[in-house]
């Protein structure tokens, strides 16, 4: 996933810095989009060749994931 945002770096991103990626043009942002909306999953292997930035995003990606889980959930709740 080669981005200027994504270089290698022993630097995480900020969260303004991740979202900036995720609004940016870069064709991986598909990517991370997908793997927020649980269409796919990343293997240890996939986690293990990530660059700390990318990490960063993953985190982000993660917890967005987690959050639209537990709202689908909440709603069928109410609606079943």
């Amino acid at each position: 996933m080669g981005n200027r945002f994504l270089q290698a770096s022993s630097t995480s991103l900020s969260q303004r810095a991740v979202q900036a990626y995720l609004n940016s043009d870069d064709p991986d942002v598909l990517k991370w989009y997908a793997y927020m909306e649980g269409a796919v999953s990343l293997s240890f292997d996939d986690i293990e060749k990530l660059t700390i930035p990318e990490l960063s995003v993953m985190v982000y990606c993660t917890n967005e994931r987690i959050k639209n889980q537990a709202q689908v959930e909440a709603g069928r709740m109410i609606s079943g």
